[in-house]
């Protein structure tokens, strides 16, 4: 893939966009790329840096007709994406068919997480799979949290922390779920959640709480 495909601001087709780590091959090209249209595949998307994923701006391209994520090379089992204070968009981690442990921690703009997160996986794989622990912290305009058809079917543990705007519930079928920690949230989202009694270790505590 050539260097710098933003400076074609006119290119209506782009098939393929493989990603690099040299400057000009990033995600944030194809937020250049405002009339792009029909069938694209962002392929090496273990390459992206998750600070200018949000440039992209692929909610905007309205003429695309499918969107395909591909990874390449040996995956990896754990990710941490931090203080990555401009985006407003997660990438579509749960098609990482080998990720057990996912942290999201300091994305200050993040307001909903949904299907962009999830991905499309297909009817015959479920979104995040593998992942046994999940962690979303300092989260500060998160607001709602929709559900994924399948989602998170071994997850162990999850932690949520300092999510002060988090009013609508998470994902409600968690089978495996072991570990749930939900602290300096809002009483209003803290009061609301259904906990099964079968969860052995359970902490929720709202934000007019202390606590370390």
């Amino acid at each position: 893939m050539p260097p710098h495909m933003g400076n074609l601001k006119k290119l209506r087709t782009l098939t393929n966009f493989s990603l690099g780590k040299e400057s000009g091959s990033g995600i944030e090209e194809l937020g250049k790329l405002q009339h792009i249209r029909g069938d694209l595949s962002i392929e090496n998307l273990q390459n992206a840096n998750p600070k200018h994923v949000g440039e992209a701006n692929l909610r905007a391209k309205e003429h695309l007709k499918t969107l395909e994520f591909q990874w390449s090379g040996k995956s990896k089992d754990s990710e941490r994406l931090s203080n990555c204070y401009n985006c407003s968009t997660l990438p579509p981690l749960g098609q990482l068919t080998s990720l057990k442990e996912l942290s999201i921690i300091g994305f200050t703009k993040l307001m909903f997480v949904g299907s962009e997160f999830y991905g499309s996986c297909g009817p015959a794989m479920k979104p995040f799979r593998s992942l046994e622990i999940l962690r979303f912290e300092r989260m500060k305009q998160w607001e709602e949290w929709k559900d994924g058809d399948g989602a998170f079917p071994q997850l162990e543990e999850l932690y949520v922390k300092e999510c002060p705007k988090l009013t609508k519930a998470f994902p409600s079928h968690l089978p495996c779920l072991k570990k749930l920690q939900v602290v300096g949230c809002k009483k209003q989202l803290v009061v609301s959640l259904r906990v099964p009694h079968a969860i052995p270790e359970v902490m929720l505590m709202d934000n007019s709480m202390k606590w370390s």
